[in-house]
């Protein structure tokens, strides 16, 4: 794990920190490209980790788990139906 003796903050307002100066030197010659990779990894290191945790569980678990699960709230915004509670950048809606 990174210790974070140095951040930066990104255009995104997120805080990311490196082990040296010279990892975040290295990863500024190319930020938007380097946060993309470091994005993929994650998805697909999460992918993998969801994937193996799944193979305990079957068909019928799933479903059990679907049928106890609280429905989600249903709101109208703007004469279109969107999910309570998510965000949407820029304040645009789904269409």
């Amino acid at each position: 794990m990174t210790d974070c003796k140095t951040i930066w903050t990104g255009k995104d307002g997120e805080t990311y920190c490196f082990g040296s100066e010279s990892s975040k030197k290295s990863f500024l010659e190319n930020p938007d490209e380097n946060l993309k990779r470091a994005r993929d990894f994650i998805a697909a290191s999460t992918l993998e980790s969801t994937e193996k945790a799944m193979e305990d569980f079957t068909g019928s678990d799933a479903e059990a788990l679907v049928k106890a699960s609280p429905k989600p709230k249903r709101a109208r915004s703007f004469g279109r139906a969107y999910l309570e509670g998510v965000g949407f950048r820029g304040g645009s809606r789904p269409r």
